[in-house]
């Protein structure tokens, strides 16, 4: 039988040495990226009632659902931007919009099969609630794009796709309702071929139905929307492809176009996102880094009517796309012989007052032992002192420099 208090649950994991280090070094960055456009960062409780993320569908089996004393079911937040619709409904005033909003935390989601995903989630993201248009969205995708460069990822794409594209295409075809939603399901899931089957049972144009039969064919640069827009026929459609155009246009202007991309393949949850969707992909991940778009119907679950526009990275995945974390950490241990105890702490000090990270030997004295333990503790160096002398050693480079030192009025220097 196993030991439950050896293991930790499928889906979460613990975060060690560098691999916490290199995870906080990337949320620092992202918040950073938030800080500079102007999003104040915002803090919700890990759980809230039920009634902030349910909404009766089938998405609620994703939740995290517990009863607090008093019977009111409360619930693990899997995803922060319900609770920033509902910090912008009942703590700005509607005249103060838009509101900027960001937030880096854990977010929990359970399912059927946990095999290779994960449970516990920290997301990073940023909300814009109370604006829309293409600014809106260029000045959100930029920031997108921003965010994973300063956390260290520079190969990587951003695609665009629109809802509204979709529901107008959709509209193109005559297919709404239980059909409409068959053929949303079949393109959600990859399934292209059934995709073509249902569309070309149907009566309707030639044109928007030869687009629907071949949308993943329709990504790439601007020349993947003048094909599309040469099939389709109706005037929202057309406006849905020049509000992609056009965003497309403004994020040049930030310097940030050459990530970005367009892909009519990209539908989203219909009943979530109503306009601009955009998903990053990068090497070494298995889903996608980043994943955002236009949800202006969700507020009215918190009695407001805003606009809103927002997206959230994956920071687990981030740190996959990365690579391994750095297995030395940069951090000095500090050791000496016995009659130098009292100067080895004077030391540490010292090299911490420089700006080095520094340890303190616990193991005793002897420079083989602390190199020994220093190398297995995956540290950059050693610094061994002796009546005098200090021998620095850094594995990495595999040097070893022998220096004088003194001891005045308490301050230890090397002369």
């Amino acid at each position: 039988m196993r030991n439950n208090r050896l293991h930790t649950p499928d889906g979460v994991s613990d975060f060690l040495g560098g691999e916490c280090e290199r995870k906080r070094a990337a949320e620092r960055a992202i918040a950073g990226v938030f800080a500079a456009y102007g999003y104040r960062e915002a803090q919700s409780p890990t759980f809230e009632y039920f009634d902030v993320y349910g909404s009766g569908g089938t998405a609620d089996e994703r939740v995290f659902r517990f009863i607090d004393r008093d019977g009111a079911v409360l619930a693990l937040r899997p995803d922060m931007t319900p609770a920033c619709l509902r910090i912008a409904a009942t703590r700005y005033a509607a005249a103060d919009a838009p509101f900027r909003l960001s937030y880096i935390a854990e977010t929990f989601r359970r399912g059927e099969d946990y095999h290779g995903k994960r449970r516990e989630i920290t997301q990073a993201g940023a909300e814009l609630i109370g604006a829309t248009g293409e600014s809106a969205f260029a000045e959100m995708i930029t920031v997108s794009v921003e965010s994973l460069i300063s956390a260290g990822l520079t190969d990587f794409r951003l695609d665009m796709g629109s809802a509204r594209f979709f529901r107008a295409l959709l509209a193109e075809l005559g297919l709404d309702g239980e059909r409409g939603r068959e053929l949303q399901s079949y393109i959600l899931s990859g399934d292209f071929v059934a995709a073509g089957n249902l569309t070309e049972s149907i009566d309707a144009p030639s044109g928007p139905k030869q687009l629907m039969r071949s949308l993943p064919l329709f990504i790439g640069g601007s020349e993947a929307l003048e094909r599309a827009a040469a099939l389709v026929t109706g005037s929202e459609a057309m406006a849905a492809l020049a509000a992609l155009s056009e965003t497309k246009r403004r994020v040049d202007l930030y310097g940030m176009g050459k990530y970005v991309g367009f892909d009519l393949s990209m539908i989203g949850a219909l009943d979530y996102y109503t306009g601009i969707i955009w998903n990053a992909y990068a090497p070494g991940a298995a889903a996608a880094v980043l994943f955002g778009g236009q949800y202006d119907g969700l507020s009215a679950r918190f009695g407001a009517n805003y606009p809103a526009v927002g997206f959230a990275i994956n920071v687990n995945t981030l740190l996959d796309s990365l690579g391994a974390a750095p297995s030395v950490a940069d951090v000095l241990l500090v050791a000496a012989d016995a009659d130098c105890a009292d100067e080895a702490i004077l030391a540490a000090k010292e090299l911490r007052r420089g700006g080095a990270r520094a340890q303190l030997s616990l193991i005793g004295w002897g420079a083989e032992k602390n190199a020994d333990y220093a190398r297995r503790q995956g540290l950059r160096g050693l610094v061994y002192i002796r009546p005098g002398l200090a021998e620095v050693t850094d594995f990495a480079a595999g040097t070893r420099e022998t220096k004088k030192t003194r001891v005045e009025n308490g301050k230890w220097t090397i002369i």
